[in-house]
């Protein structure tokens, strides 16, 4: 799956740019008193910030807290509906996929039909008990990233 680099589909605005549309958006109110507030160590946090305001750009970590992934979640009430919205949501840059299936009449393997299974997280939300429903989804490989 490659990534997709959402940032290129916007314009760069500067700092000015947004505190001169927050101010058209607060019509008239002080910006300074609605906007930034101190927290318990007394610290003026502001409503954004940006890189102007730096002289060096903030370094960024590449610990796990940073890698983030993409997951979809889609309620299945139409089994052939819901994997064509996978498969789309997919293709837009989704790593992973939540289903909640709220019955034990729907196919799994249907669900997950043209799916791969092996680079694809698959979380399955259950919103009924049925021990016989979770012993036979046996559609799924072992090797993939299942999760009930």
């Amino acid at each position: 799956m490659k990534k997709t680099n959402w940032l290129a589909d916007f314009p760069p605005v500067s700092a000015k740019g947004w505190k001169q549309q927050i101010q058209t958006d607060l019509k008239g109110a002080d910006y300074n008193e609605h906007l930034i507030w101190p927290s318990p160590e007394q610290i003026h946090v502001k409503p954004f910030y940006h890189v102007d305001e730096f002289k060096d750009s903030p370094k960024v970590s590449n610990t796990k807290a940073t890698q983030w992934n993409l997951c979809e979640t889609i309620f299945v009430a139409d089994v052939e509906k819901s994997n064509r919205i996978a498969k789309k949501l997919l293709k837009r840059g989704a790593d992973s996929l939540k289903f909640v299936i709220p019955s034990n009449t729907l196919s799994v393997e249907a669900l997950l039909k043209d799916i791969d299974l092996a680079s694809t997280p698959i979380i399955i939300e259950l919103d009924f008990l049925d021990s016989k429903f979770v012993q036979n989804i046996t559609v799924i490989p072992a090797n993939a990233g299942l999760y009930i």
